[in-house]
């Protein structure tokens, strides 16, 4: 049997449901609004506090200054004795998008001699050599040849006469020069020439050196 629902059923319920939107609005709009909670990170006043990797004097170079920066750890697993002597072969190949940027792989060289340093190794215990071939090659030109196919300055000259200092040899490959278009008279005073890279390497490996690429 079919069922019938009047129209004046109908009305009162449609008019019950009126009321208690209406009644749901008005009660909505007496209601004030819950205050927003902080998101997580942020203080009160809306400023964002800084990361710690973010705060001065969490990243430092001790010994290659302004290049390579490192965070200091102490008791951390594999760390260097510092009365053993590290023999360590750069081959750095890669160069950069940017000309007037520090060549990453030569600041990994930093890098290494920083964290060496920071954990307890003195510079008279660290033998190491970097070897500069293809695309990084230009790193290792005098200002004005780096200048004149660049447009600005070899930013990585200042690194180069620091990592001389600290006793690192930056050696160019004698092949890449010319591959690069280069004169030998153009290589930096900080850079020695070697054979070639292939062989530097191979002999150094003989040699007892570490090898790592860039």
């Amino acid at each position: 049997m079919k069922r019938f629902v009047s129209f004046s059923t109908m009305a009162l319920a449609a008019a019950g449901l009126i009321y208690q939107a209406s009644a749901g609005t008005a009660l909505a709009d007496t209601v004030p609004a819950a205050p927003e909670s902080a998101s997580p990170g942020t203080t009160t006043s809306g400023a964002a506090p800084s990361a710690p990797w973010e705060q001065k004097g969490f990243w430092t170079s001790p010994t290659i200054h302004n290049y390579g920066e490192i965070h200091v750890l102490d008791k951390t697993s594999y760390r260097p004795d510092p009365h053993q002597t590290y023999k360590i072969i750069f081959m750095l190949i890669n160069g950069g998008n940017d000309p007037s940027k520090v060549n990453s792989g030569l600041d990994h060289v930093a890098r290494t001699v920083n964290l060496y340093t920071a954990a307890g190794v003195p510079l008279s215990h660290l033998k190491i050599v970097a070897v500069v071939s293809g695309k990084a090659t230009p790193l290792v030109m005098t200002n004005d040849a780096y200048r004149a196919r660049y447009k600005v300055d070899n930013p990585n000259l200042p690194l180069l006469a620091e990592l001389r200092k600290a006793g690192v040899d930056v050696t160019a490959c004698g092949q890449a020069i010319p591959e690069n278009h280069f004169d030998y008279s153009q290589i930096s005073k900080d850079v020695s020439l070697s054979y070639s890279s292939l062989l530097t390497v191979s002999v150094l490996e003989q040699q007892g050196y570490g090898f790592m690429l860039f």
